[in-house]
C-alpha cells in the first residue's frame, strides 16, 4: 500500500508538472487520437480545457492533407521512436503560426502514445525571415554600388567584395578572400595607412578620404590610384 501511495503521489507531481510548464505537451495514441493536453497547450491553439481530448490533431495543422501528414508522422515514429522540427500550426480560430516541436513514442504500463512538446517560434521566424530580407537588401545595394568597396577585419584579411571592387581589380570574390589589403597596396603606402588605422579609425571609427595606391591582378605590377575612405563597423 506505501509503494502504491508513493506511485500516486509521484504521479500527481508529474502531471502538476506537466500541466503548468510554458511549453505545449500532449499525448495521442496509437490510433492518433489526443490523450492529453496541458494548459499551455489549450491556451496557446484557443481550446477550452478537455476540448482537444478525443480529437484527431490534424485539426491543429495548417495547410492541406492534414490528416495524411499526421498519420505519416505517427508512422514514422512506429519505427524511428523520435523526430523533431518545424510544424505549420493553426488555432482554433483558423490563425496559422510555427511551432518547433519534439515527438517522441513512449510505453508505460502496456500502453503504447506519443508525447508531443512544442513552443511557439513564429516571432522568431518573423526576425528571421526580416533578418534575411535585410541581407539581401543590403548585397543588393553592395553588389550595384558603382564604387569599389570591400570589407576586412581588424588584421586586414579580406572578407567580402562588391563587383565594382572585384571588376577593378580583376579578381573573383574567391581568389581576394586569399589576400589580406595590405598585399594589395605597394609597401610605400603601408605606413601611412598604419598610422591611419591607429589615429583615426581606431580612434573615431572611420577616416578622412585619402588617396593611395593599388596592385592590380591582370596586369602583374600594374598599379592604380584610387581615392578611398575606412570606416568600421
Amino acid at each position: 500500500m506505501k509503494m502504491k501511495s508513493l506511485v500516486h503521489e509521484n504521479e500527481e507531481r508529474l502531471h502538476a508538472l506537466i500541466t503548468n510548464v510554458s511549453d505545449v505537451v500532449m499525448t495521442v495514441d496509437r490510433e492518433g487520437i489526443i490523450t492529453y493536453s496541458n494548459t499551455a497547450m489549450e491556451k496557446l491553439f484557443g481550446y477550452l480545457k478537455g476540448e482537444l481530448i478525443g480529437k484527431h490533431p490534424s485539426i491543429l495543422n495548417a495547410g492541406s492533407k492534414t490528416k495524411e501528414r499526421t498519420t505519416s508522422i505517427i508512422d514514422i515514429l512506429k519505427k524511428e521512436n523520435y523526430l523533431e522540427g518545424e510544424i505549420a500550426n493553426k488555432k482554433k480560430d483558423c490563425k496559422e503560426f510555427i511551432s518547433y516541436a519534439r515527438i517522441c513514442a513512449l510505453k508505460a504500463r502496456m500502453a503504447e502514445y506519443i508525447l508531443s512538446t512544442q513552443h511557439d517560434i513564429s516571432n522568431h521566424k518573423r526576425i528571421e525571415d526580416a533578418l534575411l530580407q535585410s541581407q539581401r537588401n543590403y548585397h543588393t545595394l553592395f553588389d550595384s554600388n558603382k564604387d569599389g568597396v570591400i570589407y576586412t577585419d581588424l588584421n586586414g584579411k579580406i572578407l567580402d567584395a562588391n563587383k565594382a571592387y572585384l571588376d577593378l581589380f580583376g579578381y573573383t570574390l574567391e581568389e581576394i578572400k586569399e589576400f589580406t589589403y595590405q598585399q594589395l597596396t605597394p609597401k610605400k603606402w603601408h605606413k601611412l595607412e598604419e598610422d591611419i588605422v591607429k589615429n583615426q579609425i581606431k580612434a573615431r571609427g572611420y577616416s578622412d578620404e585619402y588617396e593611395k595606391e593599388y596592385i592590380k591582378k591582370r596586369r602583374r605590377g600594374c598599379i592604380i590610384s584610387s581615392e578611398i575612405r575606412l570606416e568600421s563597423c
